[in-house]
């Protein structure tokens, strides 16, 4: 008689469990909880990136809802991206890479990384602008504007755009402030200062004026007949303007 009432009292007990977990008080654990023993689960708050050369991005190992510190960082191609303690990405040349967060639990976690290839844009506007302005919106100016002597093409991001004069029927103007994909003449959004002056005296631009209106410094540079105008602020290219 006591057997059959413990063992009653067992099947209660038994039933109670499998309601509670029914309910979802207990959560399931998934598959790094069980790897991990932590109870909570373990991961990288990207699992991919796309990037294009000079970017940066870090990444974070999380337990939970809590930032963690992993047990070390890889990059299975240095060539392509790099990886430092810190976890932040810098990405090098167009290619795959993959990035290798260790837990410190026995297993690792990862994040499959692709760099991209920058466009160099005076290639586009002297060969092909036509299929730039079939990306972008018609955009109109009254009469005293300067730009209205030509039509300007404003690109739907609104982070560039191109002048195509229908005088000389060719693309004449460009400016770029905010679109980090795009490159000109080995100039892009969010690169060093000191980079993008290299690259320019490299590339034989000559540099004419000097401006610092505020914090940052204007440097306008000529080659030919054609114009650029770089705009730094805090070390960095925040804009540039191309004038053919």
């Amino acid at each position: 008689m006591k057997q059959h009432k413990q063992f009653r009292i067992t099947r209660i007990i038994a039933a109670i469990l499998i309601m509670i977990m029914a309910a979802g008080i207990f959560p399931a654990a998934n598959a790094d909880e069980v790897q991990a023993g932590t109870g909570t689960a373990i991961y990288l708050d990207k699992e991919t990136l796309t990037m294009y050369p000079g970017d940066k991005e870090t990444l974070t190992m999380y337990i939970g809802n809590m930032a963690a510190a992993s047990g070390g960082w890889s990059s299975s191609n240095k060539k392509v991206a790099t990886v430092n303690k810190k976890g932040v990405v810098t990405a090098k040349k167009a290619g795959k890479a993959t990035i290798k967060c260790k837990t410190g639990y026995g297993f690792s976690l990862t994040c499959k990384v692709k760099v991209g290839k920058r466009t160099e844009l005076s290639k586009l506007l002297n060969k092909n602008y036509t299929k730039l302005v079939k990306k972008s919106q018609f955009a109109t100016f009254t009469n005293n504007d300067p730009l209205s002597q030509g039509n300007l093409y404003v690109f739907p991001d609104n982070s560039l755009f191109l002048r195509f004069n229908k005088n000389t029927k060719k693309a004449d103007i460009l400016q770029n402030s905010y679109n980090k994909k795009l490159m000109l003449y080995g100039v892009y959004i969010g690169q060093s200062g000191k980079k993008a002056k290299s690259t320019l005296k490299k590339k034989k631009w000559k540099l004419t004026n000097t401006v610092k209106p505020d914090t940052r410094t204007v440097l306008t540079y000529k080659k030919g007949k054609h114009q650029l105008t770089v705009w730094i602020d805090s070390g960095k290219v925040t804009c540039y303007q191309w004038i053919r």
